[in-house]
């Protein structure tokens, strides 16, 4: 079962799994996440990927890009 993630904003509780689109600004959410990403890696951050479980690079659009909990 995927992990979920909520955060509070005006009183209204919005709630993110790993890639799930359902969200009405699903669209704005991403490419806001995408160019942040962006800017991360220009700035030279480099993911930490010694904690994860699986042996899976982070690519754009890799399966950790989009972990609920960058959203």
């Amino acid at each position: 079962e995927p992990g979920c993630s909520w955060i509070e904003v005006n009183n209204t509780v919005h709630a993110f799994v790993a890639e799930d689109r359902s969200h009405p600004q699903a669209e704005e959410i991403y490419a806001k996440l995408e160019s942040l990403a962006e800017l991360m890696k220009e700035a030279g951050y480099v993911p930490g990927m010694s904690s994860m479980l699986h042996n899976v690079k982070e690519e754009k659009g890799g399966p950790f890009c989009h972990h609920s909990e960058k959203l």
